[in-house]
């Protein structure tokens, strides 16, 4: 209900400007019905991420091919699907309420590859860099007015990924 509540008022507001009464009222609950639960809405807006995050990888996961490609994909899938409340997170400052669910919730996407290839440190830096280099494609794209539709930035994700590659050989 809380985070109905949240969602309704994003409807009408940017995120800084939502405060603990409008989330009540928007979800009919008391201030001590919230406190019980959140203790700000940074706290119900993190969980409403966390909660698409873990559906996304827990569906993906169940079809998944086991590539490194369909891993990094991943990201920009999430992304592009929850594009409304990514941008608000963007727009608001608060990347690090998306990095933090999307490294927390993608390990079981990890292909055994990978799994077998790397320590769980260089594990914590592929999921560190997944992360953000899938959200500062899209803030970047917010700046550009949306000129990237979610295919063209995989191209460029992976254009910049390959001259990474080139130049550090």
């Amino acid at each position: 209900m809380i985070v109905d509540g949240l969602r309704d008022c994003l409807s009408d507001k940017s995120f800084p400007d939502i405060g603990i009464s409008e989330i009540c009222s928007h979800a009919e609950v008391s201030r001590s019905t919230f406190y019980r639960l959140f203790d700000t809405p940074v706290d119900v807006l993190q969980y409403l991420v966390d909660t698409l995050v873990q559906e996304a990888s827990e569906r993906i996961a169940s079809d998944r091919t086991d590539s490194g490609a369909e891993y990094i994909r991943f990201y920009l899938d999430f992304i592009d699907a929850n594009l409304p409340l990514v941008e608000t997170i963007i727009l608001s400052g608060r990347i690090d309420i998306l990095s933090r669910a999307l490294n927390e919730h993608s390990s079981t996407l990890i292909p055994s590859e990978l799994m077998d290839s790397f320590s769980e440190n260089e594990l914590d830096y592929l999921r560190a860099f997944s992360s953000s280099a899938a959200v500062s494609l899209y803030r970047v794209n917010l700046q550009h007015g949306r000129a990237e539709s979610s295919k063209e930035l995989w191209e460029i994700f992976k254009k910049l990924i390959k001259l990474l590659y080139e130049n550090i050989r």
